[in-house]
């Protein structure tokens, strides 16, 4: 069975671990930042 920070290649890209965040609005990064609404986002 795979670990989770064992790397995973789908087709021709390697995923360097298995955890992954859903993607969130950039247009609220600053500079390509995430900013305190993206920590409530996802604390959500």
């Amino acid at each position: 069975m795979p670990h989770l920070f064992t790397p995973l290649t789908i087709g021709g890209i390697e995923v360097p671990n298995r955890i992954q965040v859903s993607p969130m609005c950039q247009y609220s990064a600053v500079d390509g930042l995430p900013q305190d609404w993206h920590l409530v986002h996802l604390g959500g």
